[in-house]
């Protein structure tokens, strides 16, 4: 059914819920970085707080090793009062462990069948695109069955609208994580980058809010984003703000940062590409 075009596993993921604890900001998800991996944390109700983090999947094996990896490597990068939950939390009981990976799909519909939500691909948790795709798959499916005419033809409708929306979502989360996760140069100036990007002003934002929400899918729109994190990126290490500030070490941060800008441009270009041609 599903013809997948890319399909890769990030990690080992963790989850566990916490009680008796707080987050630093009441009603708001929280990412963590500093360690291999971003570590997830948000409310579900009920005053518990549940925490997802990524561990390398070619690393420690059994839970007592994996645990210890959490308390040492994890733990000191989590604020306190959640950090102690954390802890906790792995004296307990070990943590719900899954692999997790990215799968990308060319097709979701055949005759008389439809694909939605992350039965049509998936991409990692950290930009929460899960639901947004399902309910917005869900929206496109019944808009173009409500149009009448032949069962088939409404399909084929509702996979081009579904794969127009979902690849910038794609993107935007294979970026994310890449940046977050990255130890090189050329994603620590990117990150850098972005964190001035936010910082810069409510409009910066709005904007990669409406990238992550979906009110914003045009894959052009995610470009532009890009681009201007990319310039924020380029500002920091021209100023010997982030990695070597040597005249070599900025050279070759410049040099990094210009490889990964077109492998994305690159990425963005095919995805308008497929989207045209449907």
């Amino acid at each position: 059914m599903r013809k997948v075009r890319r399909t890769s596993a990030f990690f080992t993921q963790m989850a566990w819920g916490l009680r008796e604890t707080t987050l630093p900001h009441d009603n708001y998800g929280h990412i963590f970085l500093g360690a291999w991996g971003p570590i997830l944390a948000y409310g579900i109700g009920g005053g518990e707080v549940r925490m997802v983090i990524d561990v390398p999947a070619d690393g420690e094996k059994g839970t007592k090793a994996i645990a210890e990896r959490l308390r040492r490597e994890y733990a000191p990068f989590v604020p306190e009062p959640l950090r102690r939950a954390m802890l906790r939390a792995l004296d307990e009981a070990p943590p719900e462990m899954a692999a997790n990976y990215a799968i990308s799909t060319k097709r979701c519909v055949m005759p008389g069948v439809a694909l939605v939500g992350e039965s049509g691909g998936c991409s990692h948790p950290l930009t929460a695109a899960g639901m947004t795709v399902c309910l917005t798959d869900v929206r496109i499916l019944v808009e173009e069955l409500a149009r009448g005419g032949a069962a088939d033809d409404a399909l084929a409708r509702y996979q081009t609208r579904r794969y127009r929306f979902v690849r910038a979502r794609e993107l935007l989360a294979d970026a994310l994580y890449e940046v977050f996760r990255g130890a090189e140069d050329s994603t620590r100036a990117i990150r850098h980058g972005i964190f001035r990007y936010w910082e810069g002003g409510a409009r910066a934002r709005a904007k990669s809010m409406a990238l992550l929400s979906g009110a914003e899918s045009r894959l052009p729109a995610f470009l532009g984003e890009y681009w201007r994190v990319v310039l924020q990126s380029v500002g920091g290490v021209v100023r010997g703000q982030v990695n070597d500030p040597s005249l070599q070490g900025r050279l070759r941060s410049l040099r990094g940062l210009s490889s990964k800008a077109a492998e994305k441009l690159a990425r963005v270009v095919d995805g308008v590409r497929e989207g045209t041609l449907r």
